[in-house]
């Protein structure tokens, strides 16, 4: 009975005090949203990212110069390193058994592609890959065909585009067969990617690949490339990975004792760095959200007094 009368006086407070629980109900509302927005908007963010990582590939992993994440004062140390040559990623295929493939890539930043009267921004990375790195990589295309070996082995001015470029050059026009131009060189468009959407805003299809003599043709390879490594499974990407740092030590001539003066990257590093970034702002979002249900509560409290 004392339960019942209890209901009745709440109900009867209710409808009597309607815009005090108008103004309670707002505020327990304000306070728990907070908290799932903040989550909900962390978790996406984090998905996101990891499904980028992911992308590189369950079997395998990358070898480059710089560490995956580093701040000014690291960077200072790191760029010191000789670079990765592609004549180094060529002996390290020949020297090694494990690696299923062994993928050898050169990069130039900030290009700009001219179609006619039509131009990108200056925003457009151009990838330079041999065969191995295509075979390697998630790229898919969409229209068209990729790069093949005879275009690596007769330096054929061939490229094919990332979707936003594509996009941006050829808004009413079939890009396959059309020329473009890039710096110095004039480009047979030969085929389109399929679009891989964006990473914290950052795009994943500005770019274009062209054949890697292409690229050493035209810009030399006196710049650090990246290697990416396929295993032939997951369980072996460990013993994969001894033979190839052991390959390349040898190939740059480290000596014994030494720090390796390059980086091995896998999918699993790169969560792991990235989760122990974001714990920070994790742990700052918890706080901002038991603030403001804190806010609420006394709110609500004010109220009811």
């Amino acid at each position: 009975m004392l339960i019942m009368e209890s209901i009745k006086m709440a109900l009867n407070s209710l409808v009597k005090n309607k815009l005090r629980s108008i103004l309670t109900l707002l505020g327990i509302a304000i306070g728990l949203f907070s908290i799932i927005i903040v989550m909900t908007a962390i978790g996406a963010i984090q998905s996101s990212v990891e499904t980028a990582f992911n992308s590189l590939g369950t079997n395998n992993f990358v070898v480059q110069k710089f560490p995956a994440i580093t701040g000014p004062r690291e960077w200072r140390k790191y760029r010191n390193r000789p670079d990765l040559t592609i004549e180094q990623g060529e002996r390290l295929k020949e020297m090694t058994k494990l690696p299923l493939a062994v993928g050898i890539s050169l990069d130039k930043n900030s290009m700009v592609v001219k179609y006619g009267n039509e131009k990108t921004n200056p925003t457009v990375q151009l990838q330079g890959l041999n065969l191995d790195e295509l075979r390697v990589n998630d790229l898919v295309i969409s229209t068209g065909r990729d790069i093949n070996q005879q275009d690596e082995n007769y330096t054929h001015m061939v490229c094919v585009l990332g979707s936003d470029v594509a996009d941006k050059l050829f808004k009413n026009i079939y890009p396959v067969g059309q020329d473009v131009r890039i710096d110095m060189m004039n480009l047979r468009v030969i085929g389109v990617y399929e679009k891989k959407g964006s990473v914290l805003g950052a795009s994943q299809d500005n770019f274009v690949t062209i054949p890697l003599s292409v690229f050493k043709k035209y810009y030399g390879d006196h710049r650090s490339g990246t290697y990416t490594v396929m295993a032939a499974s997951k369980s072996k990407i460990s013993e994969t990975m001894d033979e190839v740092i052991g390959a390349l030590r040898k190939i740059r001539k480290i000596p014994p004792g030494k720090d390796n003066d390059f980086e091995i990257v896998t999918n699993d590093q790169l969560v792991s760095q990235f989760n122990d970034i974001t714990k920070y702002f994790r742990l700052g979002a918890a706080v901002v959200a038991f603030i403001a249900l804190v806010a609420a509560g006394v709110g609500i409290m004010n109220i009811m007094m």
